[in-house]
């Protein structure tokens, strides 16, 4: 599997974004009141029974979807043991835009699903390197 951007855990990210109306009016809850609604839909809840292999690819400037959300998926999914690889791209926001950069997040995601559907040699870094 690979992530982009990706949302681990509701609330974190709906106090620490940059359009903090969306989670409330996207899920419909109270992000101050009863929480029970964000864990249940929150995909850091699910880490008990991830077994996927994962490739995480985020903008360490990135306002809409922080940092923090790739971080705290990657953390979680090593204490279980999960095999996953975190590429932070530092001067990129919530887009990777610029050809270079672009160019390793599609080779890293060929290598990724190469390496685990037909045991392909893994090689991430490959000719462009992020940053």
């Amino acid at each position: 599997m690979s992530v982009g951007a990706g949302i681990s855990d509701w609330y974190t990210y709906a106090i620490s974004n940059d359009i903090p109306d969306f989670t409330r009016d996207f899920l419909g809850v109270d992000l101050f009141g009863d929480r029970s609604a964000l864990l249940a839909s929150a995909p850091i809840s699910g880490l008990d029974g991830a077994h996927t292999p994962m490739l995480i690819q985020h903008g360490a400037k990135d306002q809409r979807v922080p940092l923090s959300n790739a971080v705290e998926l990657y953390r979680g999914l090593q204490e279980r043991g999960v095999p996953v690889e975190l590429f932070v791209y530092p001067d990129f926001a919530h887009p990777v835009t610029r050809p270079r950069e672009h160019h390793a997040v599609l080779h890293q995601n060929l290598a990724w699903f190469g390496h685990w559907l037909l045991g392909d040699e893994l090689d991430l870094e490959g000719p462009a390197r992020p940053g």
